[in-house]
């Protein structure tokens, strides 16, 4: 019987999508399900790396360098990328708005560039990605087998985390999420009501009411 972490790997590679025209030298990364196959999720391509690195770090950077080809000059990463030439309003099979949905923020806005630097087109969420990542390449270094490739990845890795990171800072620092997908909280989180709902339309400036009540309140709790 094959080990778990080769029966994980077989699954994520059934699951790997190739779009070169999007992203020529990051093409390949592994989507949620066969029936999710239009976008790639940032935590989903981290948990994959996770799991490649057991086997084949090689696999793991590049589905890690998949994440990164759609950091915008500013440092941020979407929480997910659309495949090229997908243009519907919503994300089949999921809840996701589509790339030509008005739901999202302006490429360009006050919260700096969201357009991807090294991709050839701007569909990507406007919801930034849980900021896993840094954990997420520690553990896959650790995780390999630690040649001088891969730590030669840990380093090309950090400036672009550290980007990440001052984005966050700059524009996501206490509280000031614009919406509740960036703090992973369920959809019948009661954070959805009134102030966050009625705030979704274009671009936040403004802090809502109940985020900033929770932040403070977890402040107290630590």
């Amino acid at each position: 019987m094959p080990p778990p972490s080769a029966v994980a790997g077989k699954l994520l590679s059934s699951l790997t999508i190739t779009d070169s025209s999007t992203c020529p030298s990051s093409s390949a990364f592994v989507i949620p399900c066969d029936k999710i196959n239009k976008a790639q999720y940032s935590l989903d391509s981290l948990l994959a790396a996770r799991a490649f690195a057991q086997t084949n770090s090689k696999r793991a950077w590049m589905e890690i360098d998949s994440i990164f080809a759609s950091q915008a000059a500013s440092g941020f990463i979407p929480k997910l990328r659309f495949v090229s030439n997908y243009s519907d309003s919503y994300l089949f099979n999921t809840i996701f708005p589509g790339p030509s949905s008005p739901f999202y923020s302006p490429m360009s806005s006050g919260h700096g560039s969201y357009a991807p630097a090294h991709c050839s087109y701007n569909s990507s969420l406007t919801i930034s990605a849980l900021p896993l990542h840094a954990a997420v390449i520690l553990e896959t270094f650790f995780i390999s087998g630690r040649t001088s490739s891969d730590l030669n990845n840990l380093e090309a890795f950090f400036p672009k985390l550290i980007t990440f990171h001052t984005w966050l800072h700059q524009f996501r620092t206490y509280g000031n999420i614009v919406h509740p997908w960036e703090s992973s909280l369920p959809t019948n989180s009661p954070v959805w009501n009134g102030t966050v709902m009625d705030n979704l339309k274009g671009e936040q400036h403004q802090t809502p009411a109940k985020l900033l009540f929770m932040a403070a309140s977890t402040t107290e709790l630590t």
